[in-house]
């Protein structure tokens, strides 16, 4: 007879397991400890196969009876439902996403990963995750963008952007044949694009004032000196180690686990950078850490240091990072070629080859653009005027 809710209920543990049939190779399973699971024996080429569809109460005697109905058509097909389960969940969107993130690892930075992989549990998998990836439609995303986008504009299009990323890995391994979110492309509200302000040169004397005023760490101090000098990123500066400073041959280099690109940055480091350095040496040097944490010295300094002094200075437009900015605007004006500046700021060049080179035939020419820096930026402290020399193209 078949079952019903109610004699499902009444079903009681013994001192073994023991199986009560539904019918059509649907039964309950009780177990010792009182657990109810739904199993579906099944015969496919000549042999017996069992197939678990989950537990009762999660899954009611309907569920469980529209689950088998489901797996006896893939039988009669001539497929295993147990296998084709486990496809099933190979190809859902975390899954792939798993993958993707995974390749990336070699690619990005740990804390570019973590970043990635917040936005994707906190915002994408909620909707998407479970689901099969050739099950979701440009409608379905679109409504996880829009509410992003009520909230954070930004992180909507980025969210577009490594969702498509996504798609194809599925596609390359031909787990999906298109890419649902091409087409919403245009489909969120433009974006303001702020970009970090810079700071103006006849503001430039003011800020050296209120750094010189600055009555906190020695260390912090230090830091924005040589954020100025160096014209690096502040996670890159932070997060600096004395093994990875060569004093006597004055230079810098940044390993690639810790570059946003993925790549070693040498950074030429200037008598005044080279004389910070060496004041703060021993206050530091034991750590491991240029600058330590304060509060646990095995670490270094957070990411927020430099913003948080930016701060109590009274900058509230102007932040670190804008410091690249404005070095970038005098090192332009200045005449000076443009694969230089943008070697000494590490960014992206899409010729690897051309990019290595660099690297490496551009130090002597962007030490001596440093030492220009620091030059004018002495002389802005000190009242007076310089005049950058125009450099040949």
């Amino acid at each position: 007879m078949k079952l019903t809710d109610s004699k499902i209920k009444g079903l009681r543990p013994t001192g073994k397991l023991y199986r009560v049939a539904d019918g059509k190779g649907l039964a309950l399973e009780v177990s010792p400890t009182g657990a109810k699971l739904w199993r579906y024996r099944f015969r496919l080429h000549g042999k017996a196969n069992m197939l678990a569809l989950g537990a009762y109460p999660t899954v009611t005697l309907s569920d469980a009876r529209k689950k088998r109905d489901e797996a006896a058509e893939l039988v009669a097909k001539g497929v295993n439902p147990a296998h084709h389960r486990k496809a099933q969940e190979l190809n859902t969107f975390r899954s792939i996403a798993e993958e993707y993130l995974a390749d990336q690892a070699e690619v990005w930075t740990p804390r570019t990963l973590k970043q990635r992989r917040a936005l994707f549990e906190a915002k994408i998998y909620p909707a998407l995750g479970d689901r099969p990836i050739n099950d979701i439609s440009s409608a379905d995303i679109l409504r996880i963008l829009q509410g992003i986008e009520a909230t954070a504009p930004t992180m909507a299009a980025f969210s577009r952007q490594v969702i498509g990323a996504v798609f194809r890995k599925a596609i390359c391994t031909l787990r999906a044949e298109s890419d649902p979110s091409a087409p919403l492309r245009g489909a969120l509200k433009p974006r303001n694009v702020k970009h970090h302000p810079i700071l103006p040169t006849a503001e430039i004397p003011g800020f050296f004032e209120r750094l010189e005023a600055y009555t906190g760490y020695p260390t912090t101090r230090a830091a924005a000196e040589l954020l100025w000098l160096t014209t690096v990123r502040t996670v890159e500066l932070v997060a600096a180690r004395w093994d990875e400073i060569d004093l006597e041959a004055e230079v810098w280099t940044i390993p690639a686990e810790r570059m946003k690109m993925r790549r070693d940055h040498v950074v030429p480091l200037v008598p005044r950078a080279v004389e910070i350095l060496r004041s703060i040496e021993p206050l530091t040097r034991r750590t491991g850490w240029v600058f330590p944490n304060r509060d646990d010295s095995t670490k270094p300094a957070s990411a927020g240091l430099l913003l948080r002094m930016w701060r109590q200075l009274g900058y509230k437009e102007f932040s670190p990072h804008g410091v690249r900015g404005t070095f970038s605007t005098w090192a332009h004006d200045s005449g000076y070629r443009s694969e230089i500046i943008e070697a000494q700021l590490n960014h992206a060049d899409r010729n690897v080859t051309r990019s290595s080179y660099n690297r490496s035939a551009y130090l002597q020419q962007r030490r001596e653009m440093l030492e220009a820096w620091a030059a004018y930026l002495d002389g802005l402290k000190d009242g007076v005027k310089i005049v950058p020399i125009r450099k040949k193209a």
